[in-house]
């Protein structure tokens, strides 16, 4: 605060606030699901995402919310959008005023404005489909899969996973290697090595 000029007899404080005006930037808006990993990737906490195509959800799990488009995939980590019925084969279109991290590597969503919650198309209800790659496609295309409902097929488990405190593995190929986090909190997840 600041006080006025003969502040030892009025002890009376002044506030001075700035009030939002012209001078507020707007949010950068970003198209797609791609768009959103590469620009959380590269430090961008608060954006704008309005997706020019339907984006959908295509795996709730507690408050991860996964939704991809054909650009990759986003995660939307405690948003509320999992208790504003989030489910698999919702769609999203509108926009979305959201605040972002990134969380050991991976871009997350942490935070929608309540009022575009309204943007959800409900009455949707298709299974998005798996993407199958190679784990050399996977490998080499990391980031466009990163949050992507993707199916790999004839990996070796190179170090595997034991219950709720060992989550992190290796799969691989003869021409790939990928550390795999499993996102599955279960005292039944035992994949051994081989």
């Amino acid at each position: 605060g600041f006080w006025p000029a003969d502040y030892a007899n009025n002890k009376t404080f002044f506030t001075v606030t700035k009030e939002a005006g012209d001078d507020t930037p707007e949010l950068e808006k970003f198209t797609s699901c791609g768009a959103v990993n590469e620009a959380i990737l590269a430090g961008k906490t608060s954006f704008v995402f309005a997706p020019e195509d339907w984006v959908e959800v295509t795996y709730v799990n507690g408050t991860s919310v996964f939704a991809q488009d054909a650009t990759g995939g986003v995660l939307l980590y405690g948003t509320g959008f999992e208790s504003a019925g989030a489910y698999g084969g919702l769609r999203i279109k509108g926009s979305l005023t959201c605040t972002a991290t990134l969380f050991r590597g991976t871009p997350e969503i942490t935070a929608i404005k309540a009022e575009d919650f309204a943007t959800i198309q409900k009455d949707y209800n298709a299974a998005y489909p798996c993407i199958n790659l190679t784990l050399s496609e996977l490998a080499n295309n990391f980031s466009k899969y990163l949050n992507c409902k993707v199916k790999v097929s004839g990996v070796t488990v190179k170090d595997g996973w034991q219950g709720t405190t060992d989550r992190n593995g290796v799969v691989c190929t003869d021409d790939a290697e990928l550390a795999v986090y499993c996102k599955v909190n279960t005292d039944t997840l035992q994949v051994k090595t081989g």
